[in-house]
């Protein structure tokens, strides 16, 4: 399955600009607070970069966490998923130009699930614009990866909510033909 690495977080580097805004930012609340001297969190600017050394670091593994709870919450989804679908999601997940994020494939699995899209005529459709593609250009480029939203290209009958809408649309116009009142 793809995916885009996590960044490791890198070392805190003590430069001296950042030891100098540390020394002002220290004299700066104790200057605040010079009759509660235990409201000062810092008392020197090296215990001040130490602190923020430590908060990003911890901050950057929570973030690591967080990633990886939601890459095993996207392969928990996908394995509950029919074999059809999950085969077809699957693919499109090889091919689409999203990044390897799990948030979008999240998202792709959801819009399954919630019927918005149905992606085998998603991968019908890239087969046959990589097939005229290929065939219109003697077969040396590839197109580009096609996006879900994507206006360039018409998927038709890719969701049930644009076959119910064009099901209504019709009955409307039935409706309005039978109809005793004429149309102005």
């Amino acid at each position: 399955m793809r995916f885009t690495r996590y960044p490791k977080s890198e070392s805190y580097q003590i430069t001296p600009r950042k030891l100098a805004a540390a020394r002002r930012a220290v004299q700066r609340q104790k200057d605040r607070y010079p009759l509660f001297p235990e409201l000062v969190t810092h008392n020197t600017p090296e215990e001040r970069l130490d602190s923020i050394a430590t908060h990003r670091t911890r901050w950057w593994q929570t973030m690591r966490d967080r990633q990886a709870r939601q890459w095993r919450r996207a392969r928990k989804a996908s394995r509950d998923l029919p074999r059809g679908p999950k085969a077809a999601i699957t693919r499109y997940w090889q091919v689409c130009g999203y990044p390897g994020d799990p948030v979008y494939l999240l998202s792709i699995i959801h819009e399954h699930k919630a019927r918005r899209v149905c992606f085998w005529h998603v991968m019908a459709e890239l087969r046959r614009i990589r097939l005229n593609g290929l065939h219109g250009r003697g077969g040396t480029s590839r197109p580009r990866p096609i996006q879900i939203g994507d206006p360039a290209v018409h998927l038709p009958g890719r969701s049930w909510r644009s076959r119910a809408a064009a099901r209504q649309t019709t009955h409307s116009q039935t409706y309005r033909k039978n109809s005793a009142v004429p149309n102005n």
